[in-house]
């Protein structure tokens, strides 16, 4: 990949995890906010319910947030991983390596036959990644899906919950003014 791909990927890699952390703080901020108003109300089919089942939605919002980021890191870690073990092969089967090679990095001395031990070693650890890279990658799409509806879903309770508690009060001082009047 080139320098142009590299720096694409890391910007993007690097937006994408500071949206994650956004939208989960996001939501936990409306949470905070949402829980103000909770008081010792009656739980029913009321707007006092629909707000408690609001919340209900964003705590999950948050739940969904942070497995995306746990999801997302592991599989980084996993993708680290494949990466160094595909240098350490690219390294070793260079055709021009003959004899000894000392790893001015690590301080390491490789004898001839020590470099297909070493790429046995990549191979394996590149084939032991295969599928940790696929369950996290499906894991942090899933939870990536997860996240974005609970927070819509909560975030529009919240809205038809306050709504909703606007127009029963004004229903009940219509009818006490109807009646007053009477």
């Amino acid at each position: 990949m080139s320098s142009l791909g590299d720096n694409a990927y890391w910007n993007w890699s690097e937006s994408s995890e500071k949206f994650d952390y956004y939208i989960t703080g996001l939501a936990s901020a409306v949470v905070v906010f949402a829980m103000r108003d909770i008081g010792t109300e009656e739980v029913g089919v009321t707007p006092y319910g629909l707000h408690l089942l609001s919340i209900a939605f964003l705590l999950a919002c948050i739940f969904f947030g942070l497995k995306r980021v746990e999801a997302t890191n592991v599989l980084k870690l996993n993708q680290h991983v494949r990466l160094h073990a595909q240098e350490r092969i690219g390294a070793h089967n260079d055709p021009k390596l003959k004899g000894i090679v000392y790893n001015k990095a690590t301080g390491e001395v490789y004898e001839p036959g020590d470099s297909d031990a070493v790429i046995d070693k990549a191979l394996k650890e590149i084939a032991s990644t295969v599928e940790p890279v696929k369950k996290c990658t499906g894991r942090s799409k899933t939870f990536y899906k997860w996240r974005n509806r609970t927070l819509i879903v909560g975030v529009l309770g919240l809205v038809l919950a306050k709504v909703w508690a606007g127009y029963q009060a004004s229903q009940s001082i219509t009818v006490t003014l109807g009646d007053s009047w009477i």
